[in-house]
């Protein structure tokens, strides 16, 4: 996701991990697919027998990826392999073990192998989706779904992929209708409702986001991201008080949760409410201390309790974080102002500027947040 384009901390993984957690949505507690669905796409010729040697490694490495022992899956399915490698199933194994490692290099290898040895199985290809979206190659990674798409177009979970890669490549529309296809397909699944919001977030149209996650609320009412991400979409809105009710509610479902407090603690700096505000962006920062959008807040609220080299520290330590940051610029250029540091200041302004002039949100233009050094305080 396009950090320039956020409203609220983001509670989301980074693509890669993302990527493999997605992997485990799609093959649950790591059961090979022939045994979740068809046996077809993944079985190479039967073995002479079900004691031979590399149907027990098989059979061992599946066992061990049921008990969260990836390296131990590993190790059985590659000794299975060295026994019989034209098992398609093995090497699909081997790439997803591979993948949940954080091995996603090492796991085209074993899924190329699958693929050649299965060209039609729509399982491997959308694993290849996940495994290039890990690998930053997005283009590729929506072909892959493409094809796992026109290979089972029944299967939601692949309209699930494609719209996650489409979104990594900020094509929101069509990532939008992705997830409307996976929940038409499944409207019992409340991560399609969800990754639609997040979608129509992420392009600030608030009201089509605020219909998905009610959708989502419906099927899954004690989701703390959910609510995270409801209270986001009022606090974008200035609805003050139903963004206060969501954060509260993502704080009663998760205590200690770092995104609640940022949330709680930015709605009441928006009302004047710097003591509240204090306590809860405090505890924030003691949570999520490497996090640039709670030290940014921070440094606005140590700026109106006139507290400035307190302000100072926040703000640099929030741009050091995230240097695409023009608000944060902004106010640091105020801040050096403040405290008599025109060279300073004008470097910040100008930061501030330029950033805000290449920004392709439109959240921070100069008709809002226009500075000059030689301006007054006020």
């Amino acid at each position: 996701m396009d950090s320039r384009r956020r409203c609220c901390i983001s509670t989301r993984r980074t693509p890669l991990i993302a990527g493999v957690l997605g992997l485990v949505f799609l093959i649950p507690n790591g059961i090979p697919a022939q045994e979740t669905r068809s046996t077809a796409a993944h079985e190479s010729p039967a073995p002479a027998s079900e004691d031979s040697g590399s149907e027990r490694f098989f059979r061992l490495g599946v066992a061990a990826m049921r008990r969260n022992n990836l390296a131990e899956a590993q190790d059985a399915f590659e000794r299975s392999l060295e026994l019989d490698s034209r098992a398609a199933r093995t090497h699909f194994q081997l790439a997803q073990v591979l993948a949940l490692q954080g091995q996603i290099e090492a796991a085209l290898g074993p899924l190329n192998a699958c693929l050649e040895l299965t060209p039609e199985d729509p399982q491997a290809h959308i694993l290849r989706s996940v495994v290039l979206a890990g690998l930053d190659r997005l283009e590729v990674a929506a072909a892959a779904a493409n094809r796992a798409i026109d290979l089972d177009p029944t299967e939601p979970r692949y309209r699930h992929q494609l719209g996650v890669v489409l979104r990594s490549r900020k094509q929101y529309q069509e990532a939008a209708a992705a997830f409307a296809e996976a929940e038409r397909l499944d409207p019992d699944n409340d991560i399609f409702a969800f990754e639609a919001g997040v979608t129509y977030f992420n392009q600030q149209q608030y009201d089509g986001a605020l219909s998905a996650f009610r959708r989502t609320e419906k099927l899954r009412p004690r989701w703390s991201e959910l609510q995270i991400y409801i209270g986001s979409c009022h606090r974008a809105r200035g609805e003050w008080r139903a963004a206060e009710v969501a954060f509260a509610a993502a704080l009663r479902l998760e205590p200690g949760n770092a995104y609640a407090h940022f949330g709680l603690g930015a709605v009441a700096l928006a009302r004047g409410e710097l003591e509240q505000a204090e306590q809860h962006l405090q505890k924030a920062v003691r949570l999520e201390p490497n996090h640039s959008q709670i030290r940014y807040r921070l440094g606005q609220l140590r700026l109106l309790q006139d507290r400035i080299q307190e302000a100072a520290a926040s703000l640099e330590r929030a741009v050091a974080l995230q240097p695409f940051f023009p608000k944060a610029h902004y106010n640091l250029a105020l801040v050096y102002h403040r405290l008599g540091r025109p060279d300073a200041a004008q470097r910040e302004s100008d930061l501030y500027l330029s950033q805000a002039a290449s920004d392709e949100s439109g959240l921070y233009s100069e008709k809002y947040f226009k500075f000059s050094v030689a301006q007054d305080d006020e």
